[in-house]
């Protein structure tokens, strides 16, 4: 909203501990909020269970955080970007998977997981992207569609083969009220670091120059975040 106070309905709110500061809040309603839906409530995600994320920019790269903290046995990043595989691996990425545009990784993943990934989590919003993520999985595997495009997603399987492997494809979007609450909790106890993802603070009046960053990617921004 770029204003010093928004008038909201009393029922959005969610109360912020005092562990938990103010800057990490604004960041975890959406770049943690977001990667937590997508595993806790609608991938499921047990412990022990072969994870594959795909685009680990500030969403991505809190999935394969939260991917670790949530129990997976092995976290496989899939970027294009150096500088963003090596902080997934910081953030407890087991294996890094590099690639080119309009490459396909499905069999890199294939090998690394030993045979697919249980969960993949997809946050590019390319319908390539999702193809390939789907090649990507094990028999029972679950892609998480939480890229946004408004394009028809291009998944190429014959029907009998997505059917006898019990594949699912389903989409994720923001996150609930006891989303955040939980997310709240574990920073709280220490357990996640979401101020680590801060690449940028900025005053109000410069809020044009943030959106310049976010546009032309200039100096790496991760989260950029307008602190009053």
């Amino acid at each position: 909203a770029f204003a010093e106070a928004v008038k909201v309905p009393a029922g959005s709110l969610v109360h912020v501990p005092d562990e938990v500061s103010l800057t990490a809040a604004a960041v975890a309603t959406d770049c943690v909020g977001t990667p937590y839906h997508a595993l806790k409530c609608r991938a499921h995600l047990q412990g022990g269970e072969r994870v594959a994320v795909i685009g680990v920019g500030g969403v991505g790269g809190q999935a394969v955080r939260l991917a670790s903290l949530l129990g997976a046995a092995q976290v496989v990043a899939v970027d294009l970007s150096p500088a963003a595989l090596q902080r997934a691996a910081e953030s407890g990425a087991t294996e890094t998977v590099a690639v080119q545009p309009d490459e396909d990784p499905g069999t890199q993943i294939q090998q690394l997981t030993g045979g697919g990934a249980d969960v993949l989590v997809e946050c590019v919003g390319n319908p390539s992207t999702l193809a390939y993520g789907v090649r990507a999985l094990r028999p029972g595997g679950r892609l998480i569609a939480v890229g946004v495009d408004m394009m028809p997603p291009q998944i190429d399987l014959p029907q009998a083969l997505f059917s006898m492997m019990e594949l699912s494809v389903l989409g994720s979007f923001g996150s609930h009220k006891e989303d955040l609450e939980e997310i709240f909790r574990l920073e709280a106890l220490g357990k996640l670091d979401i101020e680590s993802s801060i690449s940028h603070r900025l005053a109000l009046a410069q809020v044009e120059h943030g959106l310049d960053m976010l546009r032309t990617k200039s100096g790496d921004p991760q989260r950029i975040v307008v602190e009053m």
